[in-house]
């Protein structure tokens, strides 16, 4: 009985090791015009996607950018097609999701 108590512990902490961490994110310039830099930082190398939303909550750019290496990372957005107001942008690194509001002028 102590014996499986012990390997579901172990597989806990072989499934926490696989979660990636999305740090320090930033996007610039806010309020933008005609691109934005999406900054950050992950603990290992994963594949990223980055969606905007408009405030109706309907995708309005879906960007796959592939695997990035750990460290710090930028992916740029072409925001110039974008009507003046407020947006979503979603990070997303397997699981993780960060998200933040960018202005466009």
């Amino acid at each position: 009985d102590c014996s499986r108590k012990t390997s579901s512990v172990n597989k806990t902490v072989k499934e926490n090791e696989n979660i990636v961490s999305i740090n320090n994110v930033s996007v610039t310039p806010n309020p933008a015009n005609d691109f934005v830099n999406v900054d950050f930082k992950l603990d290992k190398p994963v594949n990223v996607k980055v969606s905007v939303y408009n405030l109706l909550g309907k995708e309005v750019m879906n960007k796959d950018c592939g695997k990035q290496t750990s460290g710090e990372s930028r992916v740029t957005l072409n925001t110039s097609n974008f009507s003046s107001g407020i947006y979503f942008m979603t990070l997303q690194a397997e699981n993780e999701k960060v998200t933040k509001k960018v202005v466009i002028k």
